[in-house]
């Protein structure tokens, strides 16, 4: 009966000491695993590159009825860059009450455009370049690379103007 109990006992001690092995190994698995998802994790993120979100920003840049028909103006952006906003002679049915936004730099030589309000027209004092209202060159060099002012967006939100660039 001693003996049998030892053998019992002994059997107990081992079984024991299985379990406790069995759950190290899986401990550790679980640790491994779970380092190895991490590491992974990193790697993609360092290795792909995410997408930038676009952080388009609304710039205020008066109320409408300042603006008279005709009118234009220049303007600085946040990101250094200047743009000219003139408004129509007649709006029309235009969401954004007739405005356009350019930017005052002419795409030929990078000289500054300015807007003719009796020739309703920009014009590039450099080579005589002219663009229509909608930026588009009718004449001089930049007509004939088929060049055009580059546009901004622009919202009009009750009686404000605002122009719609990227932010950092």
């Amino acid at each position: 009966n001693k003996q049998a109990s030892r053998i019992v006992k002994h059997d107990s001690e081992i079984q024991s000491k299985r379990q406790r092995r069995g759950w190290l190994r899986a401990a550790s698995l679980a640790a491994v695993v779970t380092s190895f998802g991490t590491l992974t994790t990193y790697a993609l993120a360092f290795l792909v590159p995410t997408r930038r979100r676009s952080r388009a920003q609304r710039v205020f840049l008066g109320f409408v009825a300042s603006f008279a028909p005709g009118d234009s103006r220049l303007f600085h952006l946040p990101s250094g860059d200047r743009m000219l906003v003139t408004r129509a002679e007649k709006a029309g049915s235009s969401p954004n009450a007739g405005f356009r936004g350019y930017s005052d730099r002419c795409p030929h030589l990078g000289c500054r455009v300015h807007y003719v309000a009796i020739k309703s027209h920009y014009f590039c004092p450099c080579h005589d370049g002219i663009f229509n209202d909608l930026g588009i060159a009718t004449s001089g060099p930049p007509a004939q690379a088929g060049q055009r002012l580059t546009p901004y967006r622009l919202e009009v939100d009750g009686n404000s103007l605002y122009a719609v660039v990227e932010g950092a």
